[in-house]
């Protein structure tokens, strides 16, 4: 743990195991250049229309029933991408989860990539996810903006 390394006036050392010691990240925390990596992640992130320069929104549908879960996703990515689409953005999925079954439940993943900050499209997004959820009985959707974890 980097942040508890050394103590006020006192150095410490961190120690840092890659394969990759020539990636960005490394080599700008080795150099402590926190403003080259804030470039250069920016940059990527704005080029991949990620947070901050977009949003991300992620479904996941879980169920029991394995067949029914693909259809109801299936389904909802399709409605997704003939409303949004034209919006400029980007439906991806569905895609099973890396994580595919928790406590005897499937799980498979959508995300949605762009802007999606207008109040109306939250509504309509909500209103898709309901609609199919009352379609398939058994399949529960979790919907999270700008998800830290995907697993």
């Amino acid at each position: 743990m980097a942040g508890r390394a050394g103590r006020g006036e006192q150095p410490g050392d961190v120690y840092i195991q890659t394969l990759c010691p020539d990636h960005y990240a490394i080599a700008r925390a080795a150099a402590q250049d926190y403003g080259a990596f804030f470039e250069r992640e920016a940059e990527l992130r704005r080029s991949l229309a990620y947070p901050p320069f977009a949003r991300l929104l992620g479904i996941t549908g879980m169920a029991a029933n394995r067949p029914r879960l693909s259809q109801t996703m299936q389904r909802l990515a399709g409605r997704l991408r003939g409303s949004w689409s034209q919006q400029g953005v980007k439906v991806l999925g569905p895609a099973v989860s890396p994580i595919p079954r928790i406590r005897g439940r499937f799980r498979e993943q959508i995300l949605l990539k762009g802007g999606l900050a207008a109040p109306e499209a939250k509504r309509a997004l909500l209103e898709a996810v309901a609609d199919c959820g009352r379609a398939a009985p058994g399949v529960d959707f979790q919907v999270d903006v700008d998800p830290v974890n995907m697993l």
